[in-house]
């Protein structure tokens, strides 16, 4: 007998980046630039997932430098 259900994907797994990851990849240098980029310049705004921890989604963060990278060409 074949199988006639269609294959589910299970479903992509976010990843959230921390401010020290956003530093690492050189997007901020410190809160104040981060800041700025998202209340002046559109950046994805994080979430605190608790009172110490600021979580940016990965997916959102990359496509918004795509943006920027394609504004600046």
């Amino acid at each position: 007998m074949q199988d006639t259900a269609p294959h589910l994907h299970p479903p992509k797994r976010r990843r959230f980046l921390r401010f020290k990851q956003l530093k690492e990849m050189g997007i901020v240098g410190d809160y104040q630039t981060l800041e700025d980029l998202v209340e002046k310049h559109g950046m994805p705004r994080g979430f605190k997932l608790s009172h110490k921890v600021l979580l940016f989604d990965e997916d959102e963060v990359l496509a918004w430098l795509e943006t920027k990278r394609r504004s600046a060409a």
